[in-house]
């Protein structure tokens, strides 16, 4: 055992000599030496040369100029060596004025002037049916085009042979510069400077973030259910009528997020829980007494960081925090591929189609009509870090049973950006001999992570070691010191292809004495994925149990709105599984759902079809299934929801062998600090809204500064306006979504600036926004001319229309340009209070008057406008600031 444990960390070692972060120590004579032992192959000796001479690719993202405007702050390029590969789709999507025809194995654009570009996606070519000289030229080059993802990058000649006139990449670290070489319509130049604008917008943009304080102690919101239910059972004649109720509450308290309920029927209080949102490090802790039967709790508490999935066994579930009472689609590919309604704020998803290194979404139907996509990426990262960072994964319970405390803790630290180590302790009471004691266990692991040869093939090493420190023995009178486990990982993914191999060795304890894993996957063709698994189990009996696995995953859209997707399993273990799944997304107000499979033969297949929909007519919510099996034979199931105004709430369902249940009553949620106000879910936060004058343009209210009345404000589809102390407040505005606060200021003069604001609500209590508005100030000024100048009233105007002031702010950029009018007077408008640099000058020549540069700091100040004057003599402009004085 000691042997193969030495072979684990003795292979870990020798592959983490060969990632990047040692690459540059081997030379080209230890290659040679270890390709002529046998140590390396001709595959490996090739990459590694290609690692030493720098041709091996890495990617950047760049700022597009064409025709001289920026189009994109993003762009992907990749690099091999010193040449550039350009993301040939982007770039069409970016350019957008012409016709695009997408085909499952073409996609042509047709540009101005007959210029056509065809490729095909089969075999990876370009070609140019109105160029054959060019389209001759491209094929007779090599390795100009590959495939990463969806995208196609060609490399940078070619590419400039078929779009370009120009091309410059310069400045490397920031800018490339193009030029097309044909002529865009009218309509590309406005598109351009349209996008350079959303760029430019997008980039000045300063977002701002509003979330509850933590408090001690504030009311929150309450929801109380009264439900009259009738049901009846398969082969019943009549129904069975009964009642239920229940208390919900959520609030602030002890600084936390309080939750807990109480049920009217039984006369008990539910879980007590009190949540700390992102404590430390984005981990969020839970302390509560829970239920634990016989009206007994249990106390205990967790710290972890959400995903929003975890691992269950070799299965990924879905699970998010979501706003209590919402309706959540998963969708995979952008088609639904399930529904649910949350439960007690969390929802999750177990699903075939959830698999590792896929991405999702999570639909979200909030009960007020708001809707949120999250996007969930379901990533093996082995709970690696960065270094210098560290994820905690704690839970810390009492045992109701033994009347002990249970625990299960993980920390894992990055002590490199490739090297992480992982520690856990886990203490759980075993009952041996009608006598409680503890059960402690540890592991330790190590986990690297790199690159190899400086490429695009990412490899994950683990090794680690499981042992149990408790002494003595168990009811089997099998030995606690004999309870441990080495194992190790090495999963390596090259272009297409994952290879993975787990190894395990068992101590005496376990009937297993080694697992050995081995699996291959590849996913390059079309959308299929082929998979390939092997298990051998070495029993301490002597006895070997193996098995061969086979996996076939096929997902493919059909259109826009019809999602195939399929799946075949088979084991020598006689065990196979078949499915195919359609999605329909194309009725307007419900989805359709119809499910195929099969288990070992045809005989035992069952199908399902399924329709659902969310908030049809703005109440309703309605699903129907049916389902058919060998086993069932057929069975229909319709359920209906109807959801009136936030308080009477009807549901139905009707079952299969005539089975029936109605339940009908009372849903209502309550603001406890104002019960008049309309909250549809209790877990939502208050958002007091206070608007005000930011005169020293700092984002921050502070005291003696002017509130403003009159502001509309917007959250979701709530509006309401600043009263005259510049205050409004929102009721039921849904927690863990980030909302945008819009305020549209209604009086003159005064703006938003380029600020943006949010609120996000983790606890059923108050949020304080502010808006800070911005007063839009008028520069006025004058023109004082020195009395030894004499002029003649013509040579005034003469003089006046000769000076040109150019204003600009802080950043060099210009604001205005003005002249001073027939009496000398001129004016800048528009303005907010900051810094701005005025330069004027004489545009005559009748005196030799230098430029002037001077700075000027504009604050706002009530019932005050900013003034200057300009004077001029024969020699010089100079300005004097009247910056407070009262109109």
């Amino acid at each position: 055992m000691k042997k193969n444990m030495r072979k684990i960390l003795l292979s870990f070692l020798l592959i983490t000599c060969f990632t990047r972060g040692y690459g540059e120590e081997i030379s080209v004579e230890q290659l040679n030496a270890l390709k002529e032992k046998g140590m390396l192959s001709q595959e490996d000796f090739d990459i590694l040369i290609a690692d030493l001479s720098g041709t091996l690719e890495n990617e950047q993202l760049y700022k597009l100029n064409v025709n001289g405007i920026l189009i994109d702050n993003k762009f992907k390029v990749l690099i091999k060596g010193d040449t550039l590969y350009f993301p040939m789709l982007r770039f069409l999507d970016l350019l957008g004025f012409f016709n695009l025809k997408q085909t499952q194995d073409e996609t042509i654009a047709s540009l101005n002037e007959g210029l056509t570009v065809v490729l095909n996606k089969k075999n990876s070519t370009i070609t140019l049916p109105n160029d054959k000289e060019l389209s001759r030229k491209i094929s007779r080059e090599k390795e100009y085009i590959f495939k990463e993802n969806d995208e196609y990058f060609l490399r940078s000649d070619i590419f400039k042979d078929i779009f370009l006139s120009y091309l410059s990449d310069e400045d490397r670290t920031s800018t490339i510069r193009m030029n097309l070489a044909f002529n865009t319509p009218e309509e590309a130049s406005i598109l351009f400077k349209l996008r350079q604008e959303d760029i430019k917008k997008e980039l000045e943009k300063n977002e701002i973030i509003y979330v509850n304080e933590r408090k001690m102690f504030e009311l929150g919101n309450a929801r109380v259910q009264l439900y009259q239910n009738f049901d009846k059972l398969a082969g019943d004649d009549g129904y069975k009528k009964d009642w239920e109720g229940s208390l919900e509450y959520q609030g602030a308290f002890l600084y936390g997020n309080l939750t807990t309920s109480y049920d009217f029927k039984e006369k008990q209080v539910g879980d007590i829980e009190i949540e700390y949102e992102d404590i430390i490090q984005d981990h969020n802790l839970k302390v509560g007494a829970y239920e634990a039967g016989d009206d007994s709790r249990e106390f205990g508490f967790s710290l972890r960081k959400d995903r929003g999935y975890y691992e269950l066994g070799r299965k990924f579930i879905i699970s998010e925090n979501v706003p209590i009472g919402s309706k959540v689609e998963l969708l995979y590919m952008g088609y639904p591929i399930e529904v649910k309604e949350a439960e007690n704020g969390r929802v999750t998803f177990d699903n075939n189609l959830i698999r590792s290194d896929r991405s999702y979404q999570l639909k979200i139907y909030a009960p007020n009509g708001d809707v949120e996509t999250r996007y969930i990426n379901t990533a093996q990262n082995y709970n690696q870090q960065n270094k210098g960072e560290i994820e905690y994964d704690i839970l810390f319970r009492e045992d109701y049973n033994s009347k002990k405390y249970r625990w299960d803790a993980k920390a894992y630290y990055g002590l490199t950006n490739e090297l992480t180590l992982g520690l856990g302790n886990k203490r759980t009471p075993e009952k041996v001999r009608d006598e409680y004691k503890f059960l402690d266990e540890g592991r330790m692991e190590l986990t690297y992570s790199n690159q190899i040869y400086n490429s695009a093939y990412p490899i994950t090493l683990r090794v680690g070691n499981d042992r149990t420190f408790t002494s003595g023995e168990n009811n089997n009178n099998e030995k606690y010191s004999d309870r441990y486990k080495y194992d190790g990982l090495a999963q390596i993914n090259i272009n297409n292809w994952m290879l993975k191999t787990e190894i395990e060795e068992y101590g005496k304890f376990y009937r297993e004495k080694s697992k050995n894993r081995y699996e291959i996957e590849y996913s390059g063709f079309n959308n299929f994925t082929f998979g390939y698994e092997y298990e051998v189990n070495e029993l301490r009996s002597g006895k070997k149990e193996d098995e061969n696995k086979y996996k076939i995953y096929y997902d493919k859209g059909l259109t826009s709105n019809l999602l195939l997707s399929s799946e075949v399993k088979i084991s020598d273990r006689n065990d196979e599984e078949y499915r195919m799944d359609f999605f329909y997304t194309g009725f307007t107000n419900f989805n359709v759902n119809w499910k195929n499979s099969w288990k070992k033969s045809i005989s035992n297949y069952e199908t399902e079809l399924e329709m659902y929909s969310n908030n049809f007519y703005g109440m309703i919510d309605y699903s129907f299934s049916v389902k058919y099996s060998e086993q069932l034979k057929e069975r229909a199931v319709f359920s209906f929801t109807i959801d009136y105004d936030n308080f009477l709430k009807i549901t139905g369902r009707a079952g299969e062998k005539g089975s029936r249940n109605l339940k009908a009553g009372v849903d209502r949620v309550v603001d406890l600090k104002n019960i008049k106000a309309n909250v549809d879910n209790i877990d939502t936060s208050r958002v007091k809204v206070i608007s005000f004058i930011d005169g020293n343009d700092n984002n921050i209210y502070d005291e003696g500064e002017t509130r403003v009345d009159n502001v509309e404000v917007k959250i979701g589809n709530q509006v309401s306006i600043t009263n005259e102390i510049g205050e409004t407040i929102f009721h039921g505005v849904p927690n863990n979504i980030l909302m945008n606060l819009q305020p549209t200021i209604r009086k003159p003069s005064y703006s938003l600036g380029n600020n943006v604001i949010k609120v996000k609500g983790i606890a059923a209590s108050t949020i304080e926004a502010y808006i800070p508005v911005k007063p839009m100030l008028t520069l006025s000024g004058s023109v004082e001319l020195d009395k030894v100048l004499k002029l003649s009233p013509s040579d005034i105007q003469t003089l006046y229309n000769d000076i040109l002031i150019t204003v600009k702010d802080a950043r060099g950029n210009e604001i205005e340009l003005t002249m001073p009018d027939e009496t000398g007077h001129f004016m800048v408008s528009g303005i907010f209070p900051d810094k701005y640099f005025l330069e004027i000058k004489y545009m005559g020549d009748k005196f030799n008057l230098p430029e002037l540069k001077e700075s000027l700091e504009l604050v706002y100040i009530d019932n005050s406008t900013p003034k200057i004057v300009l004077n001029v003599t024969n020699k010089k402009f100079s300005l004097s600031k009247f910056l407070k004085d009262k109109i």
